[in-house]
């Protein structure tokens, strides 16, 4: 066996490895308290830093907050960062009804508020990017700006059969429908251990808790939810998902990313650092002006 073989075996073990942490990270809370939503529900939140703006980062359908690790170290030297496991996901409470945008915006604001935060900048991936502008909603006076993250790319409405077709499959079979759903989410030529890894982790997210949120998530009227919002809006959005005409009527600027799929901050996380940092520090400068 070459050393080139050897040291490519053990980069796929150190990544399935990391994989596997991420996943039993999320079944243990923080040991701190956590905040109470709006319905009662506990939620789950991990801080690092100590920067005087905070960063919160929010994760996407059937992910958790463990989806942000390797943004945590870089982020938190000049900022103070929270990650938060929305309502139903990772750590966070299960008791809910409806898995909605709503719900899980007011999951963010009990965690700004729980921590007493005063200006913060939202950053949100793939369904995370709706969540975080219904936080901006309910909370302008603290919001500088929000960062999505692979989301914002179709904000077509869809009426509640258009919205059933494409749910039914999950009603069916979740678990075989979001692993070729998520597989999609990918590069061709991507690492097939961190693929499996991710694709595993999101099909294991309870059925009721994703099909009720993937439902809503697809019925969110983007038109007008983003009427109200008046702070700078930035996209740091994979080239494959990219659709400047879709953002232009919203005033969004977008940082295109090439050869990752739908997960950039895991996949190039240094390029997307980068980005978001260079991101954040437009957003305070536009507030300071």
């Amino acid at each position: 066996m070459s050393l080139q073989h050897k040291l490519h075996q053990l980069l796929l073990l150190l990544t399935l490895v990391g994989i596997s942490a991420c996943v039993q990270e999320k079944k243990a809370p923080s040991p701190i308290p956590p905040a109470i939503s709006a319905d009662g529900l506990p939620i789950d939140y991990l801080v690092q830093g100590n920067g005087k703006l905070s960063v919160i980062l929010v994760h996407g359908w059937s992910c958790d907050k463990s989806y942000w690790k390797q943004q945590l170290d870089n982020l938190s030297k000049e900022y103070q960062v929270v990650t938060i496991d929305l309502g139903g996901h990772g750590s966070s409470g299960l008791t809910r009804e409806n898995w909605t945008m709503d719900a899980f915006g007011e999951d963010v604001v009990a965690v700004i508020q729980h921590l007493n935060l005063e200006k913060v900048v939202l950053v949100g991936h793939s369904m995370g990017g709706r969540v975080i502008v219904e936080v901006a909603q309910r909370l302008p006076e603290k919001v500088l700006g929000l960062v999505g993250v692979d989301t914002w790319g179709d904000f077509a409405v869809q009426t509640k059969e258009q919205v059933e077709k494409i749910i039914a499959p999950f009603r069916e079979n979740f678990v075989e429908t979001t692993r070729q759903m998520v597989r999609g989410m990918f590069l061709e030529d991507a690492d097939s251990v961190y693929m499996e890894g991710i694709i595993t982790d999101m099909s294991s997210a309870p059925p009721t808790v994703a099909i009720s949120s993937g439902m809503y998530y697809q019925l969110w009227n983007a038109q007008e939810e983003f009427a109200d919002i008046q702070v700078p809006l930035k996209l740091i959005i994979s080239e494959r998902g990219f659709n400047p005409s879709a953002i232009e009527p919203y005033g969004i600027e977008a940082d295109v990313m090439k050869e990752v799929g739908h997960f950039l901050m895991m996949e190039d996380p240094d390029t997307f650092h980068e980005l978001l940092a260079n991101d954040i520090e437009e957003i305070i400068s536009a507030e300071n002006q």
